[in-house]
C-alpha cells in the first residue's frame, strides 16, 4: 500500500470517528448512516446487536438529555488492505435532569473498532465499547445564563444546531 492511500485511508477513519460522535450528540439518524457497514454490530456491554437498531434506541436515551458533547483523542488504527482496527479513547460529557435537579454524568472509555473499507468509504463494522471510568455530580452548567448569558449561540439537537445552518 502506498503512502499516500495510508494516509488517505487514516484521514477519512478520523472523519468517519468524528461523524459518529456528531450523530449521537446532534441525535442525528440520518447521519448514523454514513457511519456503520451494512450489517454491523455494536456491544456495549450487553452483547452483541444491530447497530442501526441500537441507534435508534440510543437516540431516545440521549433526546431525554438536554446536552451531550463527545470528545475522542488517542486514536491508534492498524490498516489491514480494505478492513483496519482501531482503538480510540472517548470521553463523554451528558446533562440531564433527575428529581433532585440538573446532574452531570463525565465517561471515560474506548472504542475498539473493526472497520471496512466500502463502495461508500471507510464504515465501522463492529464497535465494543470500553469503559474505564465515570463521574457524575450536581451540575453546576449556566446556558444562557449567569456568567454565560453573552452566548446566543448554544448547542441543540439536529437541525437546531447553529452547525446545520
Amino acid at each position: 500500500m502506498s503512502t499516500i492511500q495510508t494516509v488517505s485511508d487514516r484521514i477519512e477513519i478520523a472523519d468517519l470517528l468524528a461523524r459518529y460522535c456528531r450523530a449521537v450528540d446532534r441525535c442525528d439518524l440520518v447521519l448514523f448512516g454514513s457511519v456503520w457497514a451494512e450489517g454491523a454490530t455494536v456491544d456495549y456491554g450487553g452483547g452483541s446487536e444491530d447497530a442501526a437498531a441500537w441507534c435508534e434506541g440510543l437516540l431516545g436515551r440521549l433526546r431525554a438529555m438536554d446536552r451531550t458533547q463527545h470528545s475522542i483523542s488517542n486514536s491508534l488504527v492498524s490498516l489491514d488492505g480494505d478492513s483496519a482496527t482501531g482503538e480510540t479513547m472517548c470521553t463523554a460529557y451528558h446533562r440531564f435532569i433527575d428529581d433532585e435537579g440538573p446532574k452531570q454524568m463525565i465517561v471515560g472509555g474506548r472504542y475498539l473498532d473493526r472497520l471496512v473499507r466500502t463502495g461508500q468509504g471507510w464504515r465501522i463494522a463492529h464497535r465494543s465499547y470500553v469503559m474505564d471510568w465515570n463521574e457524575t455530580a450536581a451540575s453546576t452548567a449556566e446556558i444562557g445564563t449567569g456568567k454565560f448569558a453573552r452566548f446566543a449561540n448554544t448547542g441543540a439537537r439536529a437541525p437546531e444546531d447553529p452547525s446545520y445552518r
